[in-house]
C-alpha cells in the first residue's frame, strides 16, 4: 500500500496538522494529523496520498438507552489530489438523559465525506440512523441503520423486551460490526448489549492515535440488574469497542438504594459512540458522549 514516491521539497505542505514521519514496512512516510479543521497543500499537479477520515460518534441514548454508533470510516488508498484540500473534522454527539443521543457531525477530506454517527435510543424508540446506526432502546426496538455509501458502517444492536429488574438496550453499530442485542430474561442478563467492533487502521496509519490504531467502535447499550442477578458484576457491564463508551448501570443493592453508573463518553478522535444510560423506578442515568473525529494522510515513501 504505497503512494509515489516524490522527492522531499514535493511534499504536501499543510495547515492545522500534526506532522511527523512514520516507519511502515521499513519504508518512512510522511502523516498528517487532523484533529481539527485545516488543508492540506500539494506541491505538484498530481499527488497521491492514503486516506483515513472518520466521522464524529453518536451520542449514547438515557433511560434504558441504546449505545451510540461509529462514524463512517472511509479509507482510500492512491487517492490523487491536485489542489488545496480542506479538512473538516466533525464533533461527537451529546449523550441523552430522557431522550435520544446526538448525531455526530461529519467529517471531511474535500469532497469524501464520512457521515457522523446515529444516537442511540432511550426506552421505547428505535436508533437514529447514521455513519453506523445506533443501538435501540430497551423494550422491543431495533437500531437505526447504516447510511454510509463511501466507506463502512453497521446497524445498531435490537433492545429486547424489558425484562423485569434487568431490562438492557442494544449496542451501537461500528465500522466493524453491527452492534451487540442483549440475550437474558427476567433478573439475569447472559450477555450485554455491547458495542459494533471497530477497524484496525494501525498497520498503515501507526498505532499512537485512536485507541492503539482502531477506530470507529460502537457504544454499549445501557442495563441494570438486581440482587444478585448475573449482571452485578463488572465483568458483563456492557463495553463499548475501540475507544467507544461503556454503557450504563443500574443496580439494585439489596435494599432501598441503588448502584449507579452514567454511560461513559467515547475517548476523543477515535470516532466511536458513547455509552447508553439506564434508569429505574427513582433515577435516570444518562449516555455518554460521542467521540469527536479524525482524519489523517499518509504521503509517500519519502
Amino acid at each position: 500500500m504505497t503512494g509515489r514516491s516524490w522527492s522531499r521539497k514535493l511534499i504536501p505542505d499543510s495547515q492545522g496538522a500534526l506532522v511527523d514521519n512514520l516507519i511502515v514496512d521499513g519504508e518512512t512516510y510522511r502523516r498528517y494529523v487532523w484533529e481539527n479543521s485545516g488543508q492540506l497543500i500539494p506541491q505538484t499537479e498530481e499527488t497521491d496520498v492514503d486516506v483515513l477520515i472518520i466521522g464524529g460518534g453518536g451520542g449514547g441514548g438515557g433511560d434504558r438507552g441504546g449505545g451510540g454508533g461509529a462514524g463512517e470510516l472511509i479509507h482510500k488508498e492512491n487517492y490523487t489530489i491536485s489542489q488545496e484540500v480542506s479538512i473538516a473534522v466533525g464533533d461527537g454527539g451529546a449523550g441523552g438523559s430522557n431522550d435520544f443521543g446526538e448525531n455526530g457531525s461529519n467529517s471531511s477530506f474535500g469532497s469524501l465525506v464520512a457521515l457522523g454517527g446515529g444516537g442511540g435510543a432511550p426506552h421505547g424508540s428505535e436508533g437514529k440512523d447514521g455513519g453506523s446506526g445506533g443501538g435501540g432502546g430497551c423494550n422491543e426496538n431495533n437500531g437505526g441503520l447504516p447510511i454510509a455509501d463511501t466507506g463502512v458502517g453497521y446497524a445498531g444492536g435490537y433492545g429486547p423486551v424489558n425484562w423485569s429488574n434487568s431490562g438492557s438496550a442494544g449496542g451501537g453499530g461500528g465500522a466493524g460490526s453491527e452492534g451487540d442485542t442483549p440475550q437474558g430474561g427476567d433478573g439475569y442478563l447472559d450477555h450485554p448489549g455491547n458495542g459494533g467492533e471497530g477497524v484496525d487502521m494501525s498497520y498503515a496509519f501507526g498505532d499512537d492515535y485512536g485507541q492503539s490504531g482502531l477506530f470507529a467502535g460502537g457504544g454499549a447499550g445501557g442495563t441494570e440488574g438486581n440482587d444478585g442477578a448475573t449482571n452485578n458484576s463488572d465483568y458483563l457491564r456492557p463495553i463499548g469497542k475501540a475507544g467507544g463508551g461503556d454503557g450504563g448501570r443500574i443496580e439494585y443493592d439489596g435494599g432501598d438504594g441503588y448502584n449507579e453508573d452514567n454511560g461513559t463518553d467515547a475517548e476523543a478522535n477515535t470516532g466511536s459512540g458513547g455509552g447508553g444510560g439506564n434508569s429505574s423506578d427513582s433515577t435516570v442515568t444518562s449516555g455518554g458522549r460521542g467521540a469527536s473525529g479524525i482524519v489523517i494522510v499518509r504521503f509517500g515513501p519519502i
